[in-house]
C-alpha cells in the first residue's frame, strides 16, 4: 500500500498483482462504506426529505420512478458525493500509475490501459489482463524505472 502513494507519478517500472489490487480493493470498500452510511443515515433520519414521483414519459404503459432528495437529506447526499469526488481526485494519478506499471509487469505496454474504454468487453478484458501473472521475460528496458540516487 505504501508503494501506491510513494510512486504516485511513476509510470515506469513494474507493479505486482498485490500492489495493483489492494489499493483498488481499499478504494472500493471506502466508496461502499460512504454509500451505505449515507443511505442508512438518509433513509432512517431524514426519510421525509426523500421525494419519489412516478415518471411516465409520453404516456407509455410502463413507467419508472424519479427520486430526489430535499433539505437535509439533499445536503448529506451532496456531501457524500463531494467526499467521493475528493477521494477520486486524490487517487486518480496513483491509480493510473499503478495500472500502467501493472501492464508492464504482465509484459504489455502501458497504453493498453485504454482498452478499458471499449464498450462492454473493454472492462472484462481489462480485468483479465490485470489478473494475469508477472511475465519478467517480456520486460523491456524502456519500461524500467529510473534509478534514484540515495543520499
Amino acid at each position: 500500500m505504501a508503494a501506491f502513494f510513494k510512486n504516485y507519478t511513476q509510470f515506469k517500472g513494474y507493479s505486482t498483482r498485490g500492489e495493483f489490487w489492494w489499493p483498488w480493493l481499499m478504494l472500493f470498500l471506502i466508496q461502499w462504506v460512504i454509500i451505505i452510511a449515507t443511505a442508512i443515515l438518509v433513509s432512517t433520519s431524514f426519510s421525509d426529505d426523500i421525494v419519489t414521483e412516478a415518471y411516465n414519459p409520453a404516456g407509455q404503459p410502463e413507467f419508472s420512478y424519479q427520486i430526489w432528495f430535499e433539505g437535509t437529506a439533499g445536503a448529506i447526499v451532496a456531501i457524500a458525493g463531494f467526499l467521493m469526488l475528493l477521494i477520486w481526485a486524490a487517487t486518480i494519478s496513483p491509480l493510473l500509475a499503478v495500472t500502467w506499471r501493472r501492464f508492464h509487469d504482465t509484459g504489455l505496454p502501458g497504453p493498453m490501459f485504454f482498452i478499458s474504454f471499449m464498450p462492454v468487453l473493454g472492462g472484462i478484458i481489462f480485468l483479465i489482463l490485470m489478473a494475469r501473472g508477472s511475465k519478467p521475460e517480456k520486460r523491456r528496458p524502456e519500461w524500467d524505472a529510473p534509478e534514484i540516487a540515495q543520499p
